[in-house]
């Protein structure tokens, strides 16, 4: 039996836009034994994946506070690293450029490396090598597979594969049907958090939006996403006062704002949405790998290679890069025509 190790250690839409080479490896290899190796922050957007057999997670280091947690994190590495020298991997796919990646698989005893290169000191350490060079213009799903080579056929690129955690699911709806969300209600999903400045659209717009969604149909609800915490949060600042702001201001029930307080229940209530609108980030690769309609503002971000993969969707930018001065009605000149497009 061949035994793969897919490594991904960076951010959620990283390692859900890998997903379609996963299936890819999976299709070309059903009875493989396909692990795969990220860390804390993204696990959750590669749970329950049914092409997966197993899954190992580390913490970073720099994710914890203290001496004695920072310890544990190596601590527990090294006996991570020990579990997957003990599987003797016929291959490794570096999904992620850098020596950090390749470091990382190599402490993990794996002889043959696929991945991506920038110099010639990295080309030299890997089996099966793709320069970065390569993959521009090219989408991150269709970078990924261009590894698939290395022990397979190349194919044709499936969309994203996202499971719901179905525990989490029947807590969030009950959540949001005690908030006046019924079965039968159209949701339209609207985040208003964006970690890039060129990719955060106002607070007034957001509300001159809603107010717009929620008039033209009674049946409508529009479900508010945001990153949880207080902007003053210098580690991790969230977007609650802004979230606040635009309840009280919209007034209205058909507007529903439920925290989510980790990305498990996130992608709960994403599932429930029909379409959604958001900023370049990890939630609208979430929406994307729930095969959502997706609506989205892009900044200063390279939409050739982060657009949403794999689902009807519509990108508003602008030559100056900033989402900010894109209008109201642009946008829901937009919405409209993406509502109306058949799946």
């Amino acid at each position: 039996m061949k035994r793969f190790l897919v490594v991904r250690r960076d951010n959620i839409g990283d390692l859900l836009c890998t997903t379609p080479f996963i299936s890819n490896l999976r299709a070309s290899s059903p009875d493989a034994e396909i692990d795969v190796l990220v860390n804390s922050y993204n696990y959750d957007a590669i749970k329950n994946n049914p092409d997966v057999n197993h899954i190992y997670v580390y913490e970073k280091a720099k994710h914890v506070s203290g001496v004695r947690a920072k310890l544990l994190t190596y601590v527990n590495r090294i006996k991570m690293m020990i579990a997957l020298k003990a599987k003797h991997y016929d291959y490794a796919f570096l999904c992620s450029p850098g020596e950090r990646t390749i470091r990382l698989a190599k402490q993990a005893g794996v002889k043959n490396l696929a991945g991506f290169y920038r110099s010639e000191q990295e080309k030299q350490e890997l089996t099966y090598s793709v320069s970065l060079s390569d993959c521009k213009g090219k989408h991150e799903a269709e970078r990924v597979n261009l590894l698939l080579p290395s022990v397979a056929t190349q194919a044709s690129i499936p969309p994203m594969t996202l499971k719901v955690e179905a525990s989490v699911e029947n807590i969030v709806l009950t959540e949001l049907q005690q908030l006046g969300l019924s079965k039968s209600d159209e949701v339209i999903g609207v985040h208003v958090s964006a970690r890039k400045p060129s990719n955060r659209w106002t607070t007034e717009k957001y509300i001159s939006l809603i107010q717009a969604l929620l008039s033209e149909a009674p049946q409508r609800k529009v479900l508010l996403f945001w990153s949880p915490g207080s902007a003053s949060n210098k580690t991790h600042p969230g977007d609650d006062e802004k979230a606040k702001e635009i309840v009280e201001r919209v007034n209205s029930n058909a507007l529903i704002a439920h925290k989510t307080s980790n990305l498990q229940q996130l992608i709960a209530m994403t599932q429930r949405v029909d379409l959604y609108i958001c900023s370049d980030g990890g939630a609208m690769h979430v929406a994307a790998g729930l095969h959502k309609k997706v609506l989205c503002f892009f900044g200063d971000s390279d939409i050739s290679q982060w657009y949403p993969w794999g689902v009807s969707h519509r990108l508003m930018t602008n030559e100056s890069k900033d989402v900010s001065i894109i209008e109201v009605e642009s946008v829901i000149s937009v919405f409209k025509e993406l509502y109306d497009e058949e799946l």
